[in-house]
């Protein structure tokens, strides 16, 4: 079993008529578990991820909205060693929403999205010399997140770019 830490980039996007389709980029970072026989093993992290979200729609007339949000990452992951250093990763995800502010919109923003959502998620991660690894990941939302709290209505689903680097603990054993 090995423990780790990891940090990287969070480029997302949401789907749905009301949001701009760009994708913006946030920082994710936190704590990682796996364990491995052979070529193939599991991997569950903890992670904290922030990303920036634009809807013409939901600012002023003269301004779109601007929104920061927060959430808690948690992949399971299933991973296949394809070549020695280079790990194939499938899984799924749960997404928190633990917080969500506005650059220049004063309303709950908040309270439009579901603050659980699934993903499906794919990605490759490499061994690096000393302990260390780099990786990137494609998730892509299964949950509808549009709460209907809003008078916004539409599919609302995301999808992100993740691109990290990584530290496994050394540990005797």
């Amino acid at each position: 079993m090995d423990f780790g830490i990891k940090i990287g980039t969070n480029t997302q996007n949401i789907s749905g008529s009301v949001w701009d389709k760009d994708f913006a980029t946030g920082i994710c970072g936190g704590f990682f578990a796996r364990m491995h026989k052979n070529k193939i093993g599991g991997r569950i992290e903890v992670l904290v991820a922030t990303t920036s979200l634009s809807s013409p729609i939901i600012g002023d007339s003269l301004h779109k909205g601007e929104f920061n949000a927060t959430y808690l990452n948690i992949p399971l992951l299933f991973e296949f060693n394809i070549i020695p250093h280079l790990m194939l990763q499938a899984g799924v995800q749960y997404s928190n929403l633990m917080g969500m502010s506005s650059k220049n919109v004063q309303i709950d923003i908040k309270s439009f999205f579901k603050q659980g959502e699934f993903s499906a998620v794919v990605g490759l991660e490499g061994k690096l010399p000393k302990n260390f690894l780099v990786g990137a990941r494609y998730r892509y939302g299964l949950t509808d997140i549009n709460s209907g709290a809003s008078p916004l209505e539409g599919k609302w689903t995301t999808s992100a770019i993740q691109a990290y680097i990584g530290y496994t603990i050394p540990h005797k054993g």
